[in-house]
């Protein structure tokens, strides 16, 4: 397996309830946000950000997973010129789920896993670097928020600095706890080895109970293997377009920081 990061697989299936009702027309990865090119400011959609960050870590290939009814991020994608293939996730039976969708197009290759609504403003090279570097199994990068039980959370070990970052060793992820073991959100930008294709299988559909398959039980078992990681953001921002709130801080920053 090569270790250099080729591939990212992009998820864009999502229902988009907390941006409704916007998202019932408009995939997240659609939506607005400011960037400067050719001295200018400039209106682009979210996702072309997503791409032009991942291809400046050498991504060359990307794929994404889409609910086949919304078909304006295809059309713009397409019409655009941008080299994407698309694979289909028709029941909304979780993140999890949706990242399966992508094993066909990974191969036995590492990838990014990136979700539509989340993007940094750095950290992207460097956590591809530490990867190579280390051979991990899984990459999550962290950033402290003051409310944990949001999101996904990690926690572990700090080990070792690496080109500005620390490193932490993950010892236990848990999604949207209650009483979190942590502060540290797991941002939707990952780095994995295909190893999570095979222990998101493990888990089996869990659509029988009524319960959508999520990607963090999958990141759990990775860690049972001891080699995942977490890349603590400080100096670089997390930018989400999941939720009003988020969003306009979003577009407050992109504009602020042209």
């Amino acid at each position: 397996m090569t270790m250099n990061i080729r591939k990212a697989l992009i998820t864009s299936a999502g229902l988009g309830t907390r941006m409704r009702p916007v998202t019932s027309k408009v995939p997240k990865a659609m939506l607005p946000i400011f960037d400067k090119g050719d001295g200018k400011i400039r209106v682009i959609p979210v996702v072309d950000k997503i791409m032009d960050n991942l291809r400046e870590t050498g991504v060359r290939k990307f794929c994404f997973v889409v609910d086949s009814k919304k078909k304006l991020l295809r059309e713009y994608l397409l019409e655009s010129g941008k080299d994407a293939v698309f694979v289909y996730q028709r029941k909304a039976k979780g993140f999890g789920d949706a990242v399966m969708r992508g094993a066909s197009f990974v191969g036995n290759e590492p990838f990014f896993l990136c979700t539509d609504d989340n993007l940094m403003t750095g950290g992207y090279r460097e956590g591809a670097r530490a990867f190579r570097k280390l051979k991990m199994d899984c990459l999550l990068f962290l950033k402290k928020t003051d409310s944990p039980e949001r999101y996904g959370i990690a926690s572990g070990k700090e080990t070792l600095a690496f080109e500005g970052h620390m490193l932490m060793k993950i010892t236990d992820v848990e999604e949207k706890p209650l009483s979190p073991k942590s502060d540290l959100a797991i941002i939707g930008v990952y780095i994995f080895s295909p190893k999570i294709f095979a222990e998101l299988r493990k888990i089996g559909d869990e659509m029988k109970d009524g319960k959508e398959k999520q990607l963090t039980p999958g990141i759990q078992n990775l860690v049972k293997g001891n080699n995942v990681y977490g890349m603590i953001l400080e100096e670089e921002e997390w930018l989400d377009v999941g939720n009003p709130e988020n969003y306009f801080q979003s577009l407050n920053y992109s504009y602020n920081s042209i």
